[in-house]
């Protein structure tokens, strides 16, 4: 009340007598004097206006007390709810050494705060937050917290062995990754992938993808898989795409699953150590035996070829690019994907896409440069004709002889090998193999992948 009159009698001054000088503080008798605009202070209302100042302080330190006497009411009501839920413990994996939320104590804060709301609403426990970065986090303090993803692409001309009867393809992971195995194997995801296009051996009979179906079995890993009848076992379904039209060189493979699961196959324990590996191609089947499940037989991708001749073709003229298969046991009816036919057999245009490697003939080295290009061939004709043969053996068909075009062979490269690519025949896929470490990587949580 003696701050407000004080206040009163001040505003009542005129502007004048408001105008005067102070004295400076913890000064003696007036000496020195600064000049202002505003309300004189005179010793009585700076007494008043400490007094006022020194109610404020009060009232704002009781209301402290106050809201310190709310926050502590509040953090034990919600210590108090926490304490009430069903106490979930982690008895075991990396995450044993954190505790439930009925024994994280009263120290409440906006994050267990939320912790507690998605457990109400969810009812899961958020025992680890995985999103953030903290440095705190070590392999101490959890065990195999850390997710390492190791991707590797599997190509089959790159391929350690190959049994194409039997639709499988064989690969050494530490020549693909820098001389490393992969290590506490959790999970291995394949994504979508092309697939050599197969025709069926005779026309009278469905088509080799009746069912829009192709099933992947690993090799060199626990015999853990997904069980069919007659002990059939796979690891991934996958769904062919892109099959109508015979001129298709491929079809797509796309991992089949639900919520993102496709293509991903999860093991009861971590794998120690995967170094062989191998990938068999399985169809389904409808048989007399309980077996569902039977291999396909891919086609060869890689094989060897010869330079034989340089001729002239009765039929199709000078022929300057003739090679023969050396590989045993294959024809070009197997290696092209071509129905049984009478030879010759000229492919549809441009022709059969393929590529050599480690051609070396004695023509020039600018030669062998260009034999070996990365940009590859045409094969225009499967099988020819032999124009020196004697009359009665013509027309003869060199069966696993073919025409390259565009390559112009001298006499002097007659009998010189190679390697020769079959362009429709590579497998080439990626796989991820998720691996557990003890170190925080990136957070990727153990659980789910």
């Amino acid at each position: 009340m003696f701050f407000a009159s004080c206040i009163r009698r001040s505003a009542s001054m005129s502007a004048p007598a408001r105008r005067g000088y102070v004295r400076l503080a913890n000064s003696g008798p007036p000496s020195r004097t600064e000049s202002f605009s505003g309300t004189q202070s005179t010793p009585a209302s700076a007494r008043s206006a400490a007094a006022a100042a020194a109610q404020a302080r009060a009232a704002a330190e009781a209301q402290a007390r106050v809201n310190a006497l709310a926050v502590a009411r509040r953090n034990e009501m919600l210590a108090a709810e926490a304490m009430s839920m069903p106490r979930q413990t982690v008895n075991q994996g990396p995450y044993m050494n954190i505790p439930s939320p009925a024994d994280r104590g009263i120290g409440i804060d906006t994050h267990e705060w939320q912790n507690i709301e998605m457990r109400k609403q969810t009812g899961k426990d958020v025992t680890y937050n995985s999103s953030g970065f903290n440095a705190n986090i070590t392999a101490a303090t959890i065990p195999g917290a850390g997710i390492n993803n190791i991707e590797i692409y599997f190509d089959s001309a790159r391929k350690t062995a190959s049994d194409p009867t039997n639709g499988t393809v064989s690969f050494n992971i530490p020549a693909i990754n820098n001389n490393n195995s992969v290590s506490n194997c959790v999970a291995i995801r394949i994504l979508p992938f092309y697939f050599p296009r197969l025709t069926p051996p005779l026309t009278t009979r469905p088509d080799v993808w009746f069912y829009k179906r192709l099933y992947i079995r690993m090799s060199g890993l626990p015999s853990t898989a997904v069980m069919a009848s007659g002990n059939s076992q796979h690891h991934f379904e996958m769904e062919v795409g892109n099959v109508s039209g015979l001129n298709n060189i491929s079809v797509n493979l796309d991992p089949i699953g639900e919520n993102d699961e496709g293509g991903v196959f999860r093991f009861m324990a971590p794998q120690t150590s995967i170094t062989d590996i191998s990938f068999q191609f399985l169809k389904p089947i409808f048989s007399a035996s309980t077996q569902s499940l039977t291999p396909i037989n891919i086609p060869q991708d890689v094989v060897v070829v010869r330079v034989v001749s340089v001729l002239v073709d009765p039929i199709f003229g000078p022929q300057t690019a003739c090679l023969e298969l050396v590989s045993p046991g294959i024809n070009l009816a197997d290696l092209f994907s071509q129905q049984p036919a009478a030879y010759p057999i000229t492919p549809p245009a441009p022709g059969l896409a393929v590529f050599f490697t480690n051609y070396n003939g004695p023509t020039s080295a600018s030669f062998n440069i260009d034999v070996n290009s990365s940009t590859g061939w045409m094969v225009t004709q499967l099988g020819v004709t032999n124009p020196n043969a004697p009359p009665d053996d013509l027309p003869a068909v060199y069966e696993n002889k073919f025409i390259v075009s565009g390559l112009t062979f001298d006499v002097g490269d007659i009998g010189t090998e190679c390697l020769m690519l079959v362009g429709a025949n590579r497998i080439a896929f990626r796989v991820q193999f998720v691996c557990i470490v003890d170190k925080p990587t990136n957070y990727t949580q153990l659980i789910q992948i």
